[in-house]
């Protein structure tokens, strides 16, 4: 099985509320890429981080809202445990 490390804006991140929820679909467009839509909300919480060194997610989403409104824009990340051509898969 898979595990995730989680990215904000280039910042790991605790896993958010949620993810152990999704599942993802991969999608090939029509424009020979991939889409890889998933099926489940997932939610960064406030709360004291539940792994410690680890940055709080919803506070990182929180500043970006405040100093951008709606025009903010946040990097998001995961990174797998799963080796693809000798690196770790990612999206």
């Amino acid at each position: 099985m898979a595990n995730f490390r989680f990215y904000l804006n280039g910042v790991e991140v605790s896993e958010p509320v949620g993810f152990d929820q999704i599942n993802f679909n991969v999608i090939r467009s029509e424009n020979y890429g991939i889409d890889e839509p998933f099926t489940n909300e997932v939610t960064f919480t406030g709360d004291l981080d539940k792994e410690h060194g680890l940055a709080n997610g919803a506070k990182i989403l929180r500043l970006v809202f405040e100093n951008e409104f709606i025009n903010g824009s946040v990097d998001v990340e995961l990174v797998s445990n799963i080796k693809v051509n000798g690196e770790n898969w990612s999206f």
